[in-house]
């Protein structure tokens, strides 16, 4: 099949064409940000990176896109340095929390809806 892909439209193209999807993001839109919201309230990140996840003990989460790429992001969780804990997740839970942590500020470009709780403090 590959060879059938450089014959038809050149190395370049192929270069070019995964090049443009890294760079635009386009594979994360495979990913699920409520299935990532889901996993980081059940895995009690809030415990240590604030119920808002605006920081605690552990740095903000809240607007990390703007700090960190999405790979960043995703090595983080894969590969956490002390005192984060390891959490086994797979590769597509990863992209999907990256997914929900990207968002929760209206995204890289600000331009989606923001992630807010309501109630701000919830009593349990």
């Amino acid at each position: 099949m590959m060879r059938h892909l450089l014959a038809a439209f050149g190395l370049g193209a192929i270069v070019f064409g995964v090049a443009l999807v890294l760079r635009t993001g386009a594979t994360a839109a495979a990913a699920d940000a409520n299935a990532g919201a889901k996993l980081v309230a059940n895995s009690s990140c809030v415990a240590c990176h604030g119920a808002n996840l605006k920081g605690g003990d552990g740095p903000a989460l809240y607007g990390i896109e703007h700090r960190r790429s999405a790979a960043q992001i995703a090595a983080a969780i894969e590969n956490p340095k002390p005192p984060m804990p390891r959490q086994n997740f797979t590769t597509a839970q990863v992209q999907d929390i990256v997914a929900y942590l990207s968002s929760l500020d209206g995204g890289l470009d600000r331009s989606a809806p923001t992630v807010r709780l309501d109630p701000a403090s919830p009593s349990d």
